[in-house]
């Protein structure tokens, strides 16, 4: 599954440090949502 994201982990190791902390609700992973908006954004497709 690791295929379908559009980021390496090597870039989210650099992304990581501007993600949110968690304040008590589970986090949902963050390469998936990255990779949706980087999806939205090459293709032109709003979702």
């Amino acid at each position: 599954m690791s295929d379908l994201y559009w980021l390496t982990d090597e870039q989210m190791t650099r992304l990581s440090p501007y993600s949110p902390k968690s304040h008590g609700r589970p986090r949902v992973d963050d390469r998936r949502v990255l990779s949706l908006g980087a999806h939205s954004m090459f293709t032109s497709v709003m979702p």
